[in-house]
This record gives structure tokens, C-alpha cells and sequence, in this order.
């Protein structure tokens, strides 16, 4: 870990009717540890505020402060408890890549750059105003990326100020996103940081970059911000892709899944099934086996995902888990005791209210727009609308195209996106109707716009009806990424909409 101590000489010269001129002279003295941790406690870190090179440094009155409308979709009171709408609750729409490279910067020599999916929007300061947290992976000179641990990022009311603060992470590589809501239940959203700092992929081996070395397994954080950025450990040691958070137990605190990842540390493997946290109060939380009242673990020796999250899906109150990897024209290999290779679909296992699951009481979302093509793909996300105001949950799911042999260059391995619309029926069945409902439903061309991992369901311009906007995509690639990628609502029908 890195202990970082600052000395700023702040000097303000000059200040006459025309001009205001703020110098400032900042003199970073480094020194390294390897035995000091950086994020484990509340109070440990010192804030390193950089200013971006843009405007000066300005600060908002939140008693004059405008209050901010959100354009989210609305939902059930216990679907507002879930990560899915805490994260489109402050989001106006994705940040450009032009944006995202402005917030790059460099501490000894060390260059830390944020990936979109690593960022969120929400109001961490109680002023009724989107901020922005985020973590920054560090690139460092003649070594892979997180080679070095990295750092997290706050930026305070983005729309009005491009000055952050900057402290150190005990965490290398993230790739599991981060999800915003309230979980000490004081009224003001934290972050649930959850990673894959161990990264080791069994599947992919594409994905066997970025570091390189043998990284810990840790535990999810809990971030707030007090002024300065706090961590809290919660939960178990586990690497994740995704993360889902909610009140499974209908019990006014918000609870969180841990869903594995394949990884290893010392050659010990990752964990091989999921658990809920049930909130106790505070950053408080009892781990449970989620499967502990089944016989799954008896049948099979791991389950893995790349996306899942919590909604209530049939509108019985109850939050469900929705859960997946493969889909479409799976081509690997199915391993015996492998429920993620036996299954290659996305599955809802319907919630009781307990934060227990069970695949025996489940729907399986079946599809033939990818399959129908000979498309394999891996699940990233999932969203939620009533496209059709019939009053029920219908289902969006982000996926891209994944080919055992598919190249970056080639949008058959990442880089890319597809669509799948699901239309509930009677709250019971589901039925994929992404061809009819929306235009533009997939992109492997890499002409406009890469794979994203979140999906958000809102008024993005301004008419009344909610549109499709992605969030959390994979910026750091070769593609002209567009500013304005969305699905606009017209009808009952979605219409791709994008262009500079």
C-alpha cells in the first residue's frame, strides 16, 4: 500500500475588477509501505483534493441550490429500495469518453484513469444534488494496469464543479461496479464497492490481464463520504462481476448479494456460491447461504455469474434474484458440476421475503434472437420498464457478443452489444420480443458504441415516456464512442437514436 503525504502551498494573487488569478503550487512528497493498509478504517485517510484544469474551485450553497427532478422511471416501494433505481435516481445520462479521460491524473508518475463502469451518480452529501464516486485503476509506467492498487474518486455536484478528492484504495483491480443506496439508513446513499481483485478468469482467458500477480481476495466495501471518503468491510471475501443490493427481508434495511466470479489467490480458489447479507443496522452484516434451506449445493460444486441483481419481478412485494452468464448459442464446455455451463440462461429465482432462494421455485428466461443466429453472448445487466403499461415488470437484459475464438477487433469478443427485450405475462411467464419492440437492438460493428453494463430506464428527452440509455460502458477502447446513444420511447416501440 502507498502513504501518501501532501504539502500544499495555496497562494491567491491578484484579485482586481477584471480578473481573478488562483495559483496554486502543490508539492507531493511520496513514501511507500507495503505494511500500512489505506482503506480498512473510517478516519485513516487524509483527502488530496486536484483540481482538473478547468474552472477554479467553486462550492455550492444548498440552501439556494436548485433541487434536482429526477427522470427515473418509477417503481414499487420495495423496488426503490434496490441498486437498480438508486442508480438511475441522479442519472441525466452517460458521461461522454472526452469527459471521462478529463478526470485522469497522475501521482509519482502513476497514472489513474476511471472506467464508466466504475463510476455512478448519486447524492452522497445530502444537498439534493448528483455527485459522483468512482474509482480509478492505476496505469503505472512499464507495468500492466492495476498492477499498482488504485485510488477512489469524488467529485461533489458534477454539473456545477470539476474539482475532486482522491485517496488511496487498498483494492488493484475493480470489475465487479459500483452501486449506490442507503445502507446505514440515515437517509444519504453510500456506495457498495464490490470487485474482482483477484481477476483470474477461468472462462476467458482474454481476461487473464491487467496486473498479472497474485492480488487478495477481499471483501466489498461500504463508501461514504464526510468530508473525507470512509470505508467499512462488510460481507465475505469473494471476487464479483456484478453486484445487487435491496431490502430482501422486508424489513426497512437494505441488504446486499455477493455473486462469484471465477478468480484465485494463492491458489486457493474464489467461493463457489452466493450469499445474501441481511442488514443487522449500520454496516452490520450476517453472511447466510442463500441456498441453505435446498439441495442445490449437493448436486452441483459451483454456480458463477457475470450479472445479477434484485427486483420484484411478479409484484408479489417480495424482491426476486435475477441471475446470469451465458446465453444464446453457448459453444464451450459444459462441466458436470458446473450449474453456470449447464444453465446458459438468464433465471429469476423468485424471492419469499426471507433473502433465501431457490432454483426449484424460479422462471428461466428463454430466447431465439441470439440463438436463432448462432450467437453466443455473456450477460452484463439487466433493466425494467412497463413498456406496455399493462402495469407489470417487463425485462431488459445488456448483452455481448462472447465467441470462445472472438477477437476485440472483431465485436465477437466484447466491444459489442445486444439487446434482448422480455414481455412478462401474467407475472409467471416471459417472452423475448426484442425484435419487435426494439430498432437497433444490437451493434457489432464497433462503429458507434461498445458493450455497457447497466441499463437505464428514463425520460432522457424530455417527453413524458421512458427511454433506454446505457450507462457503465467499456471506454477504454478504440471505438468513437457517441455522447448520446439511446432508445428512444415511441409507442410501444424503442427506436435507436445517436449521433454527435
Amino acid at each position: 500500500m502507498r502513504l501518501l503525504k501532501y504539502k500544499i502551498i495555496v497562494f491567491f494573487i491578484f484579485k482586481n475588477m477584471r480578473s481573478l488569478i488562483l495559483l496554486v503550487f502543490i508539492l507531493s512528497t511520496i513514501s511507500c509501505s507495503k505494511d500500512i493498509t489505506t482503506d480498512v478504517s473510517l478516519n485513516n485517510n487524509s483527502p488530496l483534493v486536484i483540481n482538473s484544469e478547468t474552472d477554479s474551485p467553486s462550492t455550492v450553497d444548498t440552501d439556494n441550490s436548485p433541487s434536482f427532478n429526477s427522470i427515473s422511471e418509477r417503481y414499487s416501494s420495495i423496488n426503490e429500495t434496490t441498486a437498480y433505481f438508486k442508480g438511475q435516481e441522479y442519472f441525466v445520462n452517460y458521461m461522454s469518453k472526452d469527459e471521462l479521460d478529463s478526470f485522469d491524473y497522475f501521482i509519482d508518475g502513476i497514472n489513474y484513469r476511471i472506467f464508466n463502469r466504475d463510476l455512478v451518480y448519486t447524492d452522497m452529501n445530502n444537498d439534493n444534488l448528483p455527485d459522483i464516486f468512482a474509482f480509478s485503476t492505476a496505469f503505472p509506467p512499464g507495468d500492466t494496469y492495476s498492477y499498482d492498487t488504485g485510488r477512489y474518486f469524488f467529485l461533489s455536484d458534477h454539473s456545477s464543479s470539476n474539482n475532486f478528492i482522491s485517496q488511496p484504495s487498498e483494492i488493484n483491480f475493480s470489475g465487479g461496479r459500483m452501486f449506490p443506496n442507503d445502507f446505514n439508513n440515515d437517509g444519504i446513499n453510500e456506495v457498495l464497492f464490490n470487485h474482482h481483485n483477484g481477476k483470474m478468469n477461468w472462462y476467458n482467458e482474454q481476461e487473464n490481464i491487467g496486473g498479472g500477480v497474485n492480488f487478495e481476495i477481499k471483501k466489498p466495501r461500504i463508501l461514504s463520504y464526510t468530508g473525507i471518503i470512509q470505508v467499512n468491510q462488510v460481507g465475505i471475501e469473494m471476487d464479483s462481476h456484478a453486484g445487487a443490493s435491496g431490502d430482501v427481508n422486508n424489513d426497512g434495511l437494505v441488504d446486499f448479494i455477493q455473486f462469484p466470479i471465477p478468480s484465485e489467490y494463492n491458489g486457493e480458489p474464489n467461493e463457489n456460491f452466493a450469499v445474501t447479507n441481511l442488514n443487522l443496522g449500520g454496516y452490520s452484516f450476517n453472511s447466510v447461504d442463500m441456498f441453505n434451506n435446498t439441495n442445490f449445493k449437493e448436486e452441483w460444486e459451483r454456480w458463477n455469474a457475470t450479472a445479477y441483481d434484485l427486483f420484484d419481478i411478479n409484484s408479489d412485494g417480495y424482491l426476486d434474484l435475477l441471475v446470469g452468464w451465458w446465453v444464446g448459442d453457448f459453444k464451450g464446455q459444459s462441466w458436470s458440476g458446473d450449474y453456470t455451463t449447464n444453465l446458459k440462461k438468464p433465471i429469476i429465482l423468485l424471492g419469499n421475503g426471507s433473502g433465501y432462494y431457490n432454483t426449484e421455485n424460479s422462471i428461466i428466461l428463454d430466447e431465439t434472437s441470439l440463438s436463432d443466429n448462432l450467437i453466443s453472448a455473456s450477460i452484463l445487466g439487466f433493466g425494467y420498464t412497463d413498456y406496455d403499461f399493462d402495469g407489470d415488470i417487463d425485462i431488459i437484459v445488456t448483452t455481448t457478443r462472447d465467441e470462445p475464438d472472438g477477437t476485440f477487433e472483431a465485436g465477437t469478443y466484447y466491444d459489442n452489444y445486444y439487446l434482448l427485450f422480455f414481455e412478462n405475462i401474467d407475472n409467471t411467464n416471459f417472452i423475448e420480443i426484442t425484435n419487435e419492440v426494439i430498432e437497433g437492438s444490437y451493434d457489432q460493428a464497433r462503429t458507434h458504441f461498445g458493450n455497457f453494463y447497466s441499463i437505464r430506464t428514463v425520460d432522457i428527452d424530455g417527453d413524458g415516456d421512458y427511454d433506454i440509455v446505457p450507462d457503465q460502458y467499456a471506454n477504454w477502447g478504440t471505438i468513437p464512442y457517441v455522447d448520446n446513444l439511446y432508445w428512444e420511447k415511441v409507442g410501444n416501440k424503442f427506436i435507436r437514436r445517436y449521433g454527435n
